[in-house]
This record gives structure tokens, C-alpha cells and sequence, in this order.
């Protein structure tokens, strides 16, 4: 019985350490999503300068001949198609780390309340029976240090 009981505290222990380990890799992730959405935010502001910049050259080049319009208009519709490629681009990279996220915090989630209902409704509920068959002079059994560590 006892060997038993351990075995199970101990499945229970690794369970714990596992869902330190998952929420330490999601606190890692969530710190390397909030960098990536920072520089995001930071190259967007840039993005909206070089394209405001653009627009005005390319407004500009109705002033010159066809000639140098033909020149210069292909680049500039180049570069701001370059920049709005990279702005979608890393808008969809940001998107997969917030569902990549999301999918762990669901997992951990999971993990939490299978822990909670083993914890709650199995072995508390048994320490309970074993409390009241030490109250009618069977063995006496621990306490709720084990359970209240949990």
C-alpha cells in the first residue's frame, strides 16, 4: 500500500516538475514574442516613413520627363512593395508565435487540472477515508504536508 501511495506521489512530483519546465519554456517564448512585436512595431514606424516618402517621390516624378519617369518610378514601386512583402511577412511570423503560444498556455492549462483533480478528487478524498478509519483505531496515516505542498 505504502509503495503504492509513493509511486503515485512521486508520478504526481514529476507531473509538477513538468509543468515548471512547460511554463519556463512559455515565460521564454512570451519574452521572445514581445521582442519580435517590439522590433515589429519599430520597423512598421520605419515602413510608414519610407512609404510616405516614396508616395511624395513618386508624386514628384509627374513633374519630370517621361523619360526620368520611367527610370526612377520602377524602383520606388519596388522598394515600397520590398516593404509591404516584410510587414505581411512578419505580421504572419507573429501571428504563429501567438497561436504557438496560445497552444501552450492551453497545455499547461490541461496539465493543471488533471493535477487538480488528482490532487482534489482522488487523493484528498482518500486521505479523508483514512482519516476516519484512524478515528475508528485503524492506522494512523500522515498528514496534509504532502497534499498542502502540492
Amino acid at each position: 500500500m505504502m509503495d503504492s501511495m509513493s509511486q503515485k506521489y512521486q508520478q504526481i512530483n514529476q507531473a509538477f516538475e513538468e509543468l515548471r519546465l512547460l511554463t519556463q519554456d512559455t515565460e521564454n517564448d512570451l519574452r521572445k514574442l514581445q521582442h519580435n512585436q517590439e522590433y515589429f512595431i519599430i520597423q512598421y514606424q520605419e515602413s510608414l516613413r519610407i512609404q510616405g516618402e516614396t508616395r511624395a517621390q513618386l508624386s514628384s516624378l509627374a513633374a519630370l520627363p517621361p523619360s526620368d519617369r520611367q527610370l526612377r518610378e520602377p524602383a520606388l514601386l519596388s522598394k515600397r512593395a520590398t516593404v509591404e512583402a516584410w510587414l505581411t511577412r512578419e505580421a504572419n511570423t507573429l501571428q504563429k508565435y501567438r497561436l504557438d503560444l496560445a497552444e501552450k498556455h492551453q497545455k499547461t492549462l490541461q496539465l493543471l487540472r488533471k493535477q487538480q483533480t488528482i490532487i482534489l478528487d482522488d487523493e484528498l478524498i482518500q486521505w479523508k477515508r483514512r482519516q476516519q478509519l484512524a478515528g475508528n483505531g485503524g492506522p494512523p496515516e500522515g498528514g496534509l504536508d504532502i497534499l498542502q505542498s502540492w
